[in-house]
């Protein structure tokens, strides 16, 4: 395999690991304090530019991830994986009268606040986010799940089984 294969390779796998944390690379670069810039990485990902190994390690662990899942592809735990895919458009639309939608859109909102209100269709919320909520209006977390997926607010439900410990049904 050619070095431009493997530097491609690589890159992907980087993208995917990054995007997997929901994060852009200008969070990389915010969440890193400016010491991965938003730029080189992005090179590294489109496999434009050779990552060293320290670098790649740092990288790695800013992800919360084993840098051996970059190097060889295989997924092993880590941090804490995408929980839900919030549609930004649906949640808009939501009725005002629903509390599980409006705290959503409230805690959705300080997200995008931190993000610095980065233009986009979607938003990963984590298991910390679906507590914290679930906390705010003692909810059944897999209840405010079900409710925001019938008021059409999810693009996507990836609760694993894994993430479901401690979640009742």
């Amino acid at each position: 395999m050619s070095d431009a294969s493997l530097l491609r390779i690589l890159g992907e796998r980087l993208r995917r690991a990054r995007e997997s944390r929901g994060w852009s690379l200008g969070d990389v670069e915010s969440r890193s304090h400016g010491r991965f810039k938003a730029g080189i990485v992005g090179c590294y990902e489109r496999g434009d530019r050779t990552v060293s190994v320290p670098r790649l390690v740092e990288i790695a662990e800013l992800y919360d991830i084993p840098a051996s899942t970059l190097l060889d592809g295989t997924p092993r735990a880590a941090g804490p994986a995408p929980l839900l895919v919030v549609d930004l458009a649906a949640l808009g639309s939501a009725p005002v009268s629903d509390r599980a939608a409006m705290v959503l859109g409230n805690y959705v909102a300080a997200i995008r606040n931190d993000r610095r209100g980065r233009a986009t269709d979607r938003i990963v919320l984590r298991t910390e986010d679906l507590r914290a909520m679930s906390a705010v209006l003692g909810a059944d977390r897999m209840g405010l799940v079900r409710r925001w997926r019938d008021l059409g607010l999810l693009i996507e439900d990836t609760v694993a089984p894994e993430q479901q410990r401690g979640v009742r049904r």
